[in-house]
């Protein structure tokens, strides 16, 4: 996350390969958003956590609601300097 680049070989969580589609921003302001068959993550970087959240396609609440909670999450714990 610190680079605010895509890798080449992409990002896995919890043993889960997911295609990085986007990334914005660097060091403790980068967001990366990443996608696999059947849903996507997005996460953000504070100073000292990264903030991650999960989505599968087809919920109601699916990419948008999850893009929102993990940036609000991060632009709230990077204002209290977390």
């Amino acid at each position: 996350l610190a680079t605010g680049r895509k890798g080449p070989e992409g990002l896995r969580v919890n043993g889960q390969k997911f295609m990085v589609v986007r990334a914005q921003g660097e060091g403790s302001g980068c967001t990366v958003y990443g996608k696999k068959p059947g849903g996507g993550l997005c996460a953000t970087a504070t100073e000292t956590a990264i903030v991650l959240g999960t989505y599968e396609d087809g919920k109601s609440n699916g990419v948008g609601a999850c893009n929102i909670a993990v940036k609000t999450l991060g632009e709230y714990l990077r204002a209290k300097g977390v």
